[in-house]
Protein backbone atom coordinates (compact mmCIF):
# COMPACT_ATOMS: atom_id res chain seq x y z
CA UNK A 1 0.00 0.00 0.00
CA UNK A 2 1.22 3.49 -0.78
CA UNK A 3 2.42 5.42 2.24
CA UNK A 4 3.32 8.96 3.24
CA UNK A 5 6.91 8.43 2.11
CA UNK A 6 5.72 7.47 -1.37
CA UNK A 7 3.46 10.51 -1.60
CA UNK A 8 6.31 12.82 -0.59
CA UNK A 9 8.64 11.17 -3.10
CA UNK A 10 6.08 11.53 -5.89
CA UNK A 11 5.50 15.20 -5.05
CA UNK A 12 9.23 16.00 -5.03
CA UNK A 13 9.78 14.05 -8.25
CA UNK A 14 7.02 15.88 -10.11
CA UNK A 15 8.40 19.24 -8.93
CA UNK A 16 11.94 18.41 -10.08
CA UNK A 17 10.68 17.02 -13.38
CA UNK A 18 8.58 20.04 -14.36
CA UNK A 19 11.38 22.45 -13.41
CA UNK A 20 13.69 20.96 -16.06
CA UNK A 21 14.34 23.23 -19.06
CA UNK A 22 16.58 20.95 -21.13
CA UNK A 23 16.91 17.28 -22.00
CA UNK A 24 20.01 17.01 -19.82
CA UNK A 25 18.22 18.49 -16.78
CA UNK A 26 15.18 16.27 -17.33
CA UNK A 27 17.12 13.03 -17.65
CA UNK A 28 19.27 13.86 -14.63
CA UNK A 29 16.22 14.62 -12.49
CA UNK A 30 14.26 11.53 -13.55
CA UNK A 31 17.08 8.98 -13.42
CA UNK A 32 18.25 10.37 -10.10
CA UNK A 33 14.87 10.06 -8.45
CA UNK A 34 14.10 6.55 -9.73
CA UNK A 35 17.58 5.45 -8.67
CA UNK A 36 16.95 6.55 -5.09
CA UNK A 37 13.38 5.24 -4.86
CA UNK A 38 13.68 1.85 -6.57
CA UNK A 39 17.27 1.10 -5.47
CA UNK A 40 18.26 0.31 -9.05
CA UNK A 41 21.29 -1.50 -10.32
CA UNK A 42 21.47 0.93 -13.25
CA UNK A 43 19.30 3.50 -15.05
CA UNK A 44 19.31 5.22 -18.43
CA UNK A 45 17.41 7.53 -20.74
CA UNK A 46 17.32 6.13 -24.28
CA UNK A 47 15.79 7.31 -27.56
CA UNK A 48 15.07 4.75 -30.28
CA UNK A 49 13.98 5.53 -33.83
CA UNK A 50 11.16 3.72 -35.62
CA UNK A 51 12.18 0.18 -36.50
CA UNK A 52 15.33 0.63 -34.37
CA UNK A 53 16.65 2.83 -37.19
CA UNK A 54 18.55 5.05 -34.77
CA UNK A 55 19.66 5.02 -31.17
CA UNK A 56 20.63 7.84 -28.81
CA UNK A 57 21.77 7.38 -25.22
CA UNK A 58 20.96 10.58 -23.33
CA UNK A 59 22.13 9.40 -19.92
CA UNK A 60 23.46 6.19 -18.35
CA UNK A 61 24.32 5.39 -14.75
CA UNK A 62 25.85 1.97 -14.29
CA UNK A 63 28.53 0.55 -11.97
CA UNK A 64 31.53 0.07 -14.18
CA UNK A 65 31.72 0.50 -17.93
CA UNK A 66 28.73 -0.58 -20.06
CA UNK A 67 29.17 -3.54 -22.43
CA UNK A 68 31.21 -2.62 -25.47
CA UNK A 69 28.53 -3.65 -27.99
CA UNK A 70 25.56 -2.35 -25.98
CA UNK A 71 23.87 -0.64 -28.92
CA UNK A 72 24.28 -3.72 -31.14
CA UNK A 73 21.98 -5.75 -28.88
CA UNK A 74 19.12 -3.23 -28.76
CA UNK A 75 17.31 -4.96 -31.63
CA UNK A 76 17.39 -8.26 -29.72
CA UNK A 77 15.84 -6.82 -26.56
CA UNK A 78 12.37 -8.41 -26.21
CA UNK A 79 11.02 -5.08 -24.94
CA UNK A 80 12.17 -3.20 -28.06
CA UNK A 81 10.10 -5.50 -30.26
CA UNK A 82 7.06 -5.00 -28.03
CA UNK A 83 7.42 -1.20 -27.93
CA UNK A 84 7.53 -0.65 -31.69
CA UNK A 85 4.17 0.70 -32.85
CA UNK A 86 2.47 0.34 -29.46
CA UNK A 87 1.33 3.06 -27.09
CA UNK A 88 2.57 1.65 -23.80
CA UNK A 89 2.96 3.63 -20.58
CA UNK A 90 5.17 1.21 -18.67
CA UNK A 91 6.73 -2.00 -19.93
CA UNK A 92 8.16 -4.80 -17.78
CA UNK A 93 10.53 -7.33 -19.33
CA UNK A 94 9.81 -10.30 -17.07
CA UNK A 95 6.07 -9.82 -17.68
CA UNK A 96 6.62 -10.07 -21.43
CA UNK A 97 8.92 -13.08 -21.62
CA UNK A 98 9.99 -15.85 -19.28
CA UNK A 99 13.50 -16.15 -17.97
CA UNK A 100 14.13 -19.15 -20.26
CA UNK A 101 13.04 -17.17 -23.33
CA UNK A 102 15.11 -14.15 -22.34
CA UNK A 103 18.22 -16.25 -21.71
CA UNK A 104 18.21 -17.34 -25.36
CA UNK A 105 18.60 -13.77 -26.67
CA UNK A 106 21.77 -11.87 -27.44
CA UNK A 107 20.48 -9.07 -25.23
CA UNK A 108 20.65 -11.30 -22.16
CA UNK A 109 23.98 -12.94 -22.96
CA UNK A 110 25.64 -9.78 -24.30
CA UNK A 111 24.24 -7.15 -21.94
CA UNK A 112 22.25 -8.43 -18.95
CA UNK A 113 24.46 -11.29 -17.82
CA UNK A 114 27.82 -9.45 -18.19
CA UNK A 115 26.38 -6.37 -16.47
CA UNK A 116 24.66 -8.27 -13.69
CA UNK A 117 20.99 -7.20 -13.80
CA UNK A 118 18.06 -9.63 -13.75
CA UNK A 119 15.07 -7.51 -14.76
CA UNK A 120 14.25 -4.37 -16.71
CA UNK A 121 11.38 -1.89 -16.61
CA UNK A 122 10.86 1.17 -18.80
CA UNK A 123 8.73 4.30 -18.53
CA UNK A 124 7.66 5.42 -22.01
CA UNK A 125 8.04 9.21 -22.07
CA UNK A 126 7.36 9.52 -25.81
CA UNK A 127 6.18 7.04 -28.45
CA UNK A 128 6.28 9.17 -31.64
CA UNK A 129 8.16 10.14 -33.77
CA UNK A 130 10.85 8.41 -31.70
CA UNK A 131 10.49 6.31 -28.58
CA UNK A 132 12.00 7.94 -25.48
CA UNK A 133 12.43 5.55 -22.55
CA UNK A 134 13.46 5.87 -18.93
CA UNK A 135 15.06 2.45 -18.49
CA UNK A 136 15.46 0.87 -15.05
CA UNK A 137 17.63 -2.19 -14.45
CA UNK A 138 17.10 -4.18 -11.25
CA UNK A 139 18.99 -6.84 -9.35
CA UNK A 140 15.69 -8.67 -8.76
CA UNK A 141 12.28 -8.83 -10.40
CA UNK A 142 10.30 -5.60 -10.07
CA UNK A 143 7.25 -5.89 -7.83
CA UNK A 144 3.68 -4.98 -8.69
CA UNK A 145 3.88 -1.93 -6.41
CA UNK A 146 7.00 -0.69 -8.22
CA UNK A 147 5.31 -1.11 -11.60
CA UNK A 148 2.24 0.73 -10.29
CA UNK A 149 4.36 3.65 -9.04
CA UNK A 150 6.14 3.83 -12.39
CA UNK A 151 2.73 4.07 -14.07
CA UNK A 152 1.77 6.96 -11.77
CA UNK A 153 4.98 8.77 -12.73
CA UNK A 154 4.72 8.20 -16.51
CA UNK A 155 2.22 10.95 -17.52
CA UNK A 156 4.21 13.56 -15.63
CA UNK A 157 7.47 12.58 -17.33
CA UNK A 158 5.72 12.63 -20.72
CA UNK A 159 4.28 16.11 -20.05
CA UNK A 160 7.66 17.40 -18.84
CA UNK A 161 9.33 16.08 -21.99
CA UNK A 162 6.83 17.93 -24.19
CA UNK A 163 7.54 21.08 -22.19
CA UNK A 164 11.29 20.66 -22.69
CA UNK A 165 10.77 20.21 -26.45
CA UNK A 166 8.67 23.39 -26.53
CA UNK A 167 11.33 25.37 -24.64
CA UNK A 168 14.08 24.03 -26.90
CA UNK A 169 12.10 24.97 -30.02
CA UNK A 170 11.37 28.47 -28.70
CA UNK A 171 15.02 29.06 -27.84
CA UNK A 172 16.20 27.87 -31.25
CA UNK A 173 18.70 25.11 -31.95
CA UNK A 174 21.30 24.28 -29.35
CA UNK A 175 25.07 24.54 -29.73
CA UNK A 176 26.76 22.78 -32.62
CA UNK A 177 28.59 19.61 -31.61
CA UNK A 178 31.29 17.47 -33.20
CA UNK A 179 33.22 14.48 -31.83
CA UNK A 180 36.93 14.25 -32.66
CA UNK A 181 39.31 11.32 -32.37
CA UNK A 182 42.48 11.40 -30.27
CA UNK A 183 44.32 12.61 -33.40
CA UNK A 184 41.87 15.56 -33.64
CA UNK A 185 40.15 14.24 -36.76
CA UNK A 186 36.34 14.50 -36.78
CA UNK A 187 34.53 11.18 -36.59
CA UNK A 188 31.60 12.85 -38.37
CA UNK A 189 30.61 16.41 -39.24
CA UNK A 190 26.91 17.11 -39.54
CA UNK A 191 25.60 19.43 -42.25
CA UNK A 192 24.89 22.35 -39.85
CA UNK A 193 28.45 22.10 -38.49
CA UNK A 194 29.93 22.07 -42.00
CA UNK A 195 27.87 25.08 -43.05
CA UNK A 196 28.90 27.05 -39.97
CA UNK A 197 32.59 26.25 -40.42
CA UNK A 198 32.40 27.14 -44.10
CA UNK A 199 30.82 30.51 -43.26
CA UNK A 200 33.50 31.44 -40.74
CA UNK A 201 36.44 29.86 -42.60
CA UNK A 202 35.87 30.55 -46.33
CA UNK A 203 39.39 29.31 -47.18
CA UNK A 204 38.79 25.91 -45.60
CA UNK A 205 39.96 23.28 -48.10
CA UNK A 206 37.91 20.16 -48.75
CA UNK A 207 40.88 17.87 -48.12
CA UNK A 208 41.40 19.35 -44.64
CA UNK A 209 39.57 17.59 -41.77
CA UNK A 210 39.14 20.93 -39.95
CA UNK A 211 40.06 24.55 -40.70
CA UNK A 212 43.70 25.37 -39.94
CA UNK A 213 42.81 27.87 -37.21
CA UNK A 214 40.67 25.33 -35.35
CA UNK A 215 43.32 22.60 -35.67
CA UNK A 216 46.09 24.81 -34.27
CA UNK A 217 43.88 25.91 -31.38
CA UNK A 218 43.01 22.29 -30.56
CA UNK A 219 46.67 21.28 -30.67
CA UNK A 220 47.55 24.15 -28.33
CA UNK A 221 44.73 23.11 -25.95
CA UNK A 222 46.00 19.54 -25.84
CA UNK A 223 49.53 20.78 -25.11
CA UNK A 224 48.13 22.78 -22.20
CA UNK A 225 46.49 19.65 -20.80
CA UNK A 226 49.74 17.66 -20.95
CA UNK A 227 51.45 20.11 -18.63
CA UNK A 228 51.34 19.91 -14.83
CA UNK A 229 47.79 19.79 -13.44
CA UNK A 230 46.26 23.22 -13.56
CA UNK A 231 42.88 24.47 -12.40
CA UNK A 232 42.60 27.13 -15.08
CA UNK A 233 40.03 26.38 -17.81
CA UNK A 234 41.09 25.99 -21.41
CA UNK A 235 40.88 29.15 -23.47
CA UNK A 236 38.01 29.25 -25.98
CA UNK A 237 38.45 30.23 -29.60
CA UNK A 238 36.34 33.08 -30.99
CA UNK A 239 36.00 33.73 -34.73
CA UNK A 240 34.00 36.56 -36.33
CA UNK A 241 32.51 36.84 -39.80
CA UNK A 242 29.60 38.51 -41.53
CA UNK A 243 27.25 36.01 -39.85
CA UNK A 244 28.31 36.99 -36.34
CA UNK A 245 30.59 35.39 -33.79
CA UNK A 246 31.38 31.66 -33.41
CA UNK A 247 32.76 30.51 -30.05
CA UNK A 248 34.63 27.18 -29.81
CA UNK A 249 35.21 25.14 -26.65
CA UNK A 250 36.74 21.66 -26.39
CA UNK A 251 36.05 19.01 -23.76
CA UNK A 252 38.42 16.01 -23.70
CA UNK A 253 36.87 12.68 -22.70
CA UNK A 254 38.91 10.15 -20.76
CA UNK A 255 39.89 7.35 -21.10
CA UNK A 256 38.64 7.02 -24.70
CA UNK A 257 40.76 9.95 -25.83
CA UNK A 258 37.86 11.57 -27.69
CA UNK A 259 37.43 15.33 -27.83
CA UNK A 260 34.02 17.00 -27.88
CA UNK A 261 34.01 20.23 -29.87
CA UNK A 262 31.18 22.60 -28.92
CA UNK A 263 30.40 25.65 -31.06
CA UNK A 264 28.02 28.42 -30.03
CA UNK A 265 27.07 31.05 -32.60
CA UNK A 266 25.86 34.56 -31.83
CA UNK A 267 24.38 35.85 -35.04
CA UNK A 268 24.96 39.45 -36.05
CA UNK A 269 21.69 41.31 -36.45
CA UNK A 270 21.79 44.90 -37.76
CA UNK A 271 20.18 47.64 -35.70
CA UNK A 272 16.80 48.16 -37.28
CA UNK A 273 16.35 51.39 -35.37
CA UNK A 274 18.04 52.96 -38.38
CA UNK A 275 14.73 52.41 -40.16
CA UNK A 276 13.34 55.27 -38.07
CA UNK A 277 15.03 57.60 -40.57
CA UNK A 278 12.89 56.02 -43.32
CA UNK A 279 9.66 56.70 -41.43
CA UNK A 280 9.19 53.37 -39.60
CA UNK A 281 7.63 53.39 -36.13
CA UNK A 282 9.35 51.83 -33.11
CA UNK A 283 6.94 48.88 -33.26
CA UNK A 284 7.73 48.28 -36.94
CA UNK A 285 11.46 48.42 -36.19
CA UNK A 286 10.95 45.83 -33.43
CA UNK A 287 9.07 43.53 -35.79
CA UNK A 288 11.80 43.79 -38.41
CA UNK A 289 14.36 42.91 -35.73
CA UNK A 290 12.56 39.67 -34.81
CA UNK A 291 11.92 38.74 -38.43
CA UNK A 292 15.65 39.04 -39.07
CA UNK A 293 16.31 36.79 -36.08
CA UNK A 294 13.83 34.26 -37.58
CA UNK A 295 11.94 34.17 -34.28
CA UNK A 296 8.53 35.71 -35.02
CA UNK A 297 6.02 35.42 -32.20
CA UNK A 298 2.28 34.85 -32.79
CA UNK A 299 1.71 38.47 -31.85
CA UNK A 300 4.27 39.73 -34.33
CA UNK A 301 2.93 37.49 -37.09
CA UNK A 302 -0.54 38.90 -36.54
CA UNK A 303 0.60 42.51 -36.64
CA UNK A 304 3.34 42.41 -39.24
CA UNK A 305 1.36 44.16 -42.01
CA UNK A 306 3.00 47.44 -42.87
CA UNK A 307 1.08 50.36 -44.38
CA UNK A 308 3.41 50.46 -47.35
CA UNK A 309 5.96 48.06 -48.81
CA UNK A 310 9.54 49.15 -47.97
CA UNK A 311 11.42 50.40 -50.97
CA UNK A 312 14.82 49.18 -52.14
CA UNK A 313 16.47 52.30 -50.71
CA UNK A 314 14.89 51.59 -47.32
CA UNK A 315 16.27 48.03 -47.25
CA UNK A 316 19.70 49.29 -48.32
CA UNK A 317 19.68 51.74 -45.42
CA UNK A 318 18.84 48.88 -43.05
CA UNK A 319 21.38 46.37 -44.35
CA UNK A 320 24.28 47.55 -46.55
CA UNK A 321 24.79 44.00 -47.90
CA UNK A 322 21.23 43.75 -49.23
CA UNK A 323 20.73 43.74 -52.99
CA UNK A 324 17.39 43.94 -54.80
CA UNK A 325 16.18 40.50 -56.02
CA UNK A 326 16.07 39.80 -59.71
CA UNK A 327 13.03 38.36 -61.42
CA UNK A 328 14.50 34.85 -61.19
CA UNK A 329 15.06 35.20 -57.43
CA UNK A 330 11.56 36.45 -56.61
Amino acid sequence: MIGQRDVRWLSDTIGDTYSARSMAELTQAVTGTVDSRFQLFASACEEIGAGVSSYTLHRLRMPGAPPKDYEAFIHDNPMSRQLQGRRLRVSHLRSMVTMNEWSLTDHYNGVARPSGFNDMMTIVAQSRPTTVLISMFGDSVFSGMQRWMAGILQPHIAAALKRVHAITTANGPGPLHAVLSSSLRPLELSLPVRLALRSYFPNWQKNEPLPAGVRSWLAHSQAELRRAPDTRPLRPLAVESYRGRLLFRCFPEEPMGLVHLIMVEVQAVPSFLRLRKAGFTLRECELMHWVARERPTPRSRASSAFPARPSASTWSTCSPNWTPPTESRR
